[in-house]
């Protein structure tokens, strides 16, 4: 639940509008979760149900290049 919490503060931060939560919903046991719009206005949702996941553990996803960093700069954007 903090990663979703975490990642609320950061999305704000990084411009986008908290539409709802994070807050805890009954659409399954445990379901928390936040829904924010990023600054075109494209909704998005992040979420937690305990004991479901998409991953293996030792599993990643992605590679590291795919994400942003925390300052909101990528690789490609560092001069």
């Amino acid at each position: 639940m903090e990663d979703v919490d975490e990642t609320a503060i950061l999305v704000s931060k990084l411009g986008a509008k908290i539409v709802r939560g994070p807050e805890e919903r009954d659409w399954a046991p445990g379901y928390y979760y936040v829904l924010f719009e990023d600054p075109d206005g494209i909704r998005l949702e992040i979420n937690f149900i305990p004991g479901k996941g998409l991953l293996k553990k030792g599993e990643s996803f992605g590679s590291e290049d795919d994400y942003i960093r925390i300052d909101g700069k990528d690789k490609n954007n560092d001069g």
